[in-house]
């Protein structure tokens, strides 16, 4: 599977559904109109709620486009949780019998990698492709073609200073890996039949 022919396959994907991924910090309130704080993590179909009670499970999470529901146990019963995100920040409500409240929020930024990076891909005939990759925050990363079209990504794994992910494709995955290093991402692609190649990135 060469590098062109990989490049081409991706530049006709479209991801449908926006990334919800990450942290978000979520602020509402009890049925009495106390506040309460809780965070939010949402990793692919799954996630989990942080209050000041501790973890709570999620039940029956549903993503679809920018809006996500599940359910929260609570006492003998269950909350039901409805949000709608905007970019990084998020609102919604909170549904308990007769008993509702509103929700708002934010995502968390992550690491000094946050933000958008120009990508460009060397082939082993020497030409390059060129992509965009944004990093939103310490587990959220969008990669897109110079016209816009997004990548589906799986495996994203983010740190201080580097990143790794995988692109999932019918012919074999690519795997990138990057580093920070001297104000640029350096890395490389690689196919599981050993292609690889260089990577670099500048914001």
């Amino acid at each position: 599977m060469s590098f062109r022919t990989v490049a081409l396959f991706l530049a006709s994907i479209s991801c449908i559904a926006a990334d919800l991924n990450g942290v978000w910090t979520l602020n509402s309130k009890d049925g009495d109109g106390n506040p309460v704080k809780s965070e939010l993590t949402i990793r692919d179909q799954a996630g989990t709620l942080k209050s000041r009670d501790g973890n709570r499970e999620i039940k029956s999470m549903k993503l679809q486009g920018n809006s996500v529901s599940f359910e929260v146990p609570w006492g003998e019963g269950l909350i039901l949780v409805e949000l709608e995100a905007s970019g990084d920040t998020i609102k919604g409500v909170w549904k308990a019998g007769e008993d509702q409240g509103p929700i708002d929020g934010t995502r968390a930024a992550a690491t000094g990698l946050t933000g958008l990076w120009k990508l460009s891909a060397e082939r082993p005939n020497g030409s390059k492709t060129n992509l965009d990759l944004e990093i939103k925050s310490e587990t959220v990363a969008i990669l897109r073609t110079t016209e816009g079209q997004s990548i589906p990504l799986e495996q994203v794994a983010i740190g201080a200073d580097q990143i790794s992910f995988t692109v999932a494709l019918p012919q074999g995955n690519i795997k990138l890996q990057l580093k920070f290093d001297g104000g640029a991402l350096k890395g490389t692609w690689a196919t599981p039949d050993s292609v690889t190649g260089p990577v670099e990135g500048r914001r």
